[in-house]
């Protein structure tokens, strides 16, 4: 396969990842996507009062969120939905996960789209050829919930 031109600046700095930076900020945003799609639920259990995270799970979450109360008895869970969150649990650096967030929206691509893991030197020939793969029509991808 011959060399691939990076035009744009997002991609030439997309292709200067470390492969463990790029590996951890799309396992954050793919897991974020099946949170907020609910096709994966944060590790915990409901008592009396509310929900609440596994040890695991917490990642400071009970440190810096409301406790539950009958009125809001989802508060760590919602926050264990959220991005920054998934970014915790992944190890994943918060620009680096912006970064890799604003190429796909730049492609229309969501996060399973994408390979799980992809080597440096294959990484920008992959990603262009997801693009060319992607479907016609365009992916909804959420961005309300932008930090």
């Amino acid at each position: 396969m011959g060399a691939v031109r990076l035009e744009t600046p997002l991609e030439k700095a997309l292709a200067a990842l470390s492969d463990d930076a790029f590996n951890r900020a799309l396992g954050a945003l793919q897991r974020f996507e099946r949170r907020q799609t609910w096709r994966e639920r944060p590790d915990g259990k409901v008592f009396q009062q509310g929900w609440f995270p596994s040890a695991a799970e917490d990642c400071g979450v009970s440190a810096r969120v409301r406790y539950p109360t009958p009125t809001q008895p989802h508060s760590f869970l919602n926050a264990c939905r959220t991005l920054t969150h998934c970014e915790a649990l992944e190890g994943a650096d918060h620009e680096v996960v912006l970064l890799v967030r604003r190429w796909l929206a730049a492609h229309d691509l969501a996060p399973c789209q994408v390979p799980a893991s992809l080597l440096a030197e294959q990484r920008a020939a992959r990603l262009l050829e997801a693009m060319d793969a992607a479907p016609s029509a365009p992916v909804a991808v959420s961005h309300r919930h932008r930090l």
